[in-house]
């Protein structure tokens, strides 16, 4: 079988600054599964469909999600320079000399935090608003607010929104990402889902009646900042069950039997949107009806031939949003190091 081209680069010099965004993916490396690698693929030939430029990077130590090598607000891209773990410092090593030099070609500002361990700077963990000027960030509902791992991503939050300048709008989660919060669809309302999707080992153990948990405690809290900092109408919300604030009920018998389908609702709100299109997982009907309704055109896996756009492990997967990250020419320039 031949070797899919994903035309990588390895160095800055390899790529020329285009007008408009341009996306940013991690090739998959040698020996990555053939249907992984269909899915990065599919998930490149959506964004082409919409018009859209993306640039692929080589890929090392099997790391593929883009998103999260850095914190993107404005001009400036905020990273840091202290592992988690000894096992990390090859994430850490790869972010520093192989992604953020591309990052700065483009003219951003490269920030480093030396007093933040790298689980807390994933971009992943921050949606920026930069329209409103509010950062929403998420904190895990699981850990103790106490926790050491917990207090490190809560004073990420707080740096990185006062050296940016934005309003800090914190939402519980499963984990520190904002699974549950999109970025802004096409019409400018955010997509928020009201519960959270479990483990695919939790869905098997326990059913999916009992894999999600309607949003009640401190996860009501989030909603409610996300009312004040975003607006009620500026939200559109769905929850597999009749939930009070869900605008859109979907329903779990879409999902029982069919581990893609569960996974893919887990990560509804991991999309992106380029030119005015919506590119992410298919979703189920009632959700799909309501974003039509919206007069929001979509581009899903099955419109570019594949089962869907997660890519990973059983235990860490992601979907569009954190396989991509949209970068601009910044007039500034650039300072390699």
């Amino acid at each position: 079988m031949s070797t899919p081209d994903f035309n990588a680069a390895t160095h800055p010099s390899q790529i020329n600054i285009r007008e408009g965004i341009t996306h940013l993916m991690i090739a998959p490396e040698a020996g990555t599964e053939p249907h992984l690698v269909a899915r990065w693929l599919g998930l490149r030939s959506a964004i082409e469909k919409a018009g859209g430029h993306v640039q692929a990077i080589a890929g090392e130590f099997n790391y593929h999600y883009a998103r999260d090598l850095c914190v993107l607000i404005g001009d400036t891209a905020y990273h840091p320079t202290v592992p988690m773990a000894e096992d990390s410092l090859d994430d850490l090593d790869y972010r520093r000399r192989a992604f953020l030099p591309f990052i700065s070609h483009f003219g951003y500002r490269l920030r480093g935090l030396n007093v933040l361990p790298d689980y807390a700077m994933d971009g992943g963990n921050f949606v920026p608003l930069e329209n409103r000027k509010v950062l929403i960030a998420g904190q895990h509902s699981i850990i103790d607010e106490a926790d050491d791992i917990n207090m490190d991503a809560m004073r990420a939050q707080r740096v990185i929104s006062v050296m940016s300048s934005m309003t800090l709008c914190s939402v519980s989660a499963t984990t520190w990402h904002v699974d549950g919060v999109s970025g802004q669809l096409p019409d400018g309302a955010l997509l928020v889902k009201l519960d959270e999707l479990d483990r695919e080992q939790d869905l098997q153990a326990h059913g999916i009646e009992r894999a999600y948990l309607p949003l009640v405690g401190a996860k009501k809290s989030g909603l409610r900042a996300l009312d004040r900092h975003v607006g009620r109408p500026n939200l559109l919300t769905f929850s597999l069950f009749d939930h009070e604030d869900a605008d859109v009920i979907c329903q779990p018998e879409s999902l029982r039997g069919n581990n893609i389908n569960a996974r893919a609702f887990g990560l509804a709100t991991n999309f992106i949107v380029v030119n005015g299109i919506m590119i992410g997982e298919d979703l189920p009907e009632p959700l799909e009806n309501a974003l039509k309704a919206r007069g929001i055109n979509k581009i899903g896996p099955k419109d570019v031939g594949v089962d869907t756009f997660l890519f990973g492990d059983e235990g860490f997967v992601g979907g569009a949003r954190c396989l991509t990250l949209p970068v601009a020419k910044q007039t500034r320039r650039p300072a390699y190091f």
